[in-house]
């Protein structure tokens, strides 16, 4: 109702930040308990780990992955709420967003980057959360450079190796994936 725009949300009894908080606290535990506890995350996100690590490669050889042709420069994922809880819970990456009381907002999505330092020629994953706040949401704002969304770095807890922007290491990033996917909830089973 918030985010919709309607003029008196929760019937004008929900009128501040506070009392936003403290409603959706509710959600964000229920998602917790439900999409975020490490088995089911585990089991729900490997298919999407397996495409992510895929695409992230830095020379893969020209495959099709689950309907996908990579190596491609940007590959988009839409998923849903769960997918974002999925991949936070499977990764162990925790974040609270910044006029967003909803922790898997309507449009948020997780940003897995691979960037190379051209010193060395080593790789480095940068993964961010991007939405849009509850008052962008509701005002309709169009988000462009001048009115961006919200944007949070996380930090992938398990990584061992970080550079001075908190990038994970690609192999870091490859130890984590390996670690915790299950290979038989991918859609396809390794050999």
């Amino acid at each position: 109702q918030q985010a919709q725009g309607m003029p008196e949300p929760g019937w004008g009894r929900i009128t501040d930040s506070h009392q936003w908080n403290t409603l959706l606290s509710l959600h964000n535990a229920q998602f917790y308990l439900l999409q975020r506890t490490p088995e089911v995350a585990r089991s729900r996100a490997t298919p999407l780990l397996d495409l992510i690590m895929t695409a992230l490669a830095p020379h893969p050889p020209q495959k099709q992955v689950y309907g996908v042709t990579l190596p491609t420069s940007v590959l988009f994922i839409a998923g849903h709420d769960t997918n974002l809880a999925n991949l936070g819970g499977a990764l162990e990456l925790n974040w609270t967003l910044p006029g967003q009381p909803d922790n898997t907002p309507p449009g948020g999505e997780l940003v897995f980057e691979r960037w190379r330092r051209l010193s060395d020629n080593s790789q480095w994953i940068q993964v961010s959360l991007v939405f849009q706040t509850l008052q962008q949401m509701r005002d309709k704002t169009p988000l462009s450079l001048n009115t961006p969304p919200g944007e949070v770095k996380l930090t992938l807890a398990g990584c061992e190796e970080r550079n001075a922007q908190g990038m994970c290491s690609l192999a870091g990033f490859t130890q984590i994936v390996n670690e915790v996917r299950i290979p038989a909830c991918a859609l396809h089973q390794d050999k």
